[in-house]
């Protein structure tokens, strides 16, 4: 890989970004994050281009990185092999982020498989031969990454961002925002929570920094 390395300078190039996997990667030229151009960019180096739409370029953790923006409900929902490991490396780090627990140690031993890949592949060292041997047959084996996958994608407090908001009059609600939609949560009052749909809303519309989500009444949220 060319270019001057974080190592190297003590910050990383304006030609590099952060993958999931942990690793730089070096995009060929400077990309500038939150910009449509330079994703479709990145996504045809990767050969994703078809699940654009699950990614975004931002900046994570002080870097620019390319991260999921939201998930697929099944792993066959995603067309290249290459993003279901993007997607499957950001779920495991998030995993041990957010201190989750399951039941089945088999589950848990995988998620910490990857997830200290990644942490070795940020601090660019090797993981152990047996470790290495293991990560391989895992993320090689259809079968057995696709149970992974499934695993991560079934997991709630991984697939919902939660922000804090307060409304006009001053009341805090949290907003879940998922795959199917937003789920708004009046704090300290929990029978007040209501779930919307991507149906049931219009295009979001933004000012400085306030965004504006048109809800569609129906029959089920009107009451609400």
């Amino acid at each position: 890989m060319g270019g001057l390395s974080s190592k190297q300078t003590g910050r990383v190039s304006p030609e590099f970004i952060r993958l999931p996997s942990g690793k730089l990667y070096d995009c060929g030229r400077k990309v500038v994050i939150h910009n449509f151009k330079d994703l479709h960019y990145i996504c045809s180096r990767l050969s994703i281009s078809e699940d654009e739409q699950f990614f975004i370029l931002t900046k994570y953790n002080g870097e620019n990185c390319l991260v999921p923006i939201f998930y697929p409900h099944y792993p066959n929902d995603l067309h290249y092999k290459t993003s279901k490991l993007l997607i499957a490396y950001y779920l495991c780090e998030q995993f041990h982020l957010k201190c989750i627990q399951l039941e089945n140690p088999q589950d848990c031993a995988d998620i910490k498989l990857v997830s200290d890949a990644i942490i070795a592949n940020k601090n660019q060292i090797n993981t152990n031969e047996e470790d290495a041997k293991a990560l391989d047959e895992l993320l090689n084996s259809e079968e057995l990454f696709t149970r992974l996958l499934n695993v991560l994608l079934s997991i709630p407090e991984l697939i919902t961002q939660w922000v804090h908001v307060k409304d006009v009059k001053g009341k805090l609600y949290q907003i879940g925002i998922n795959r199917d939609g937003l789920l708004i949560h009046q704090e300290f009052i929990d029978s007040l929570s209501t779930h919307f749909t991507w149906q049931h809303l219009g295009n979001a519309t933004a000012n400085r920094s306030t965004v504006t989500l048109p809800i569609f009444m129906t029959a089920e949220n009107a009451n609400n």
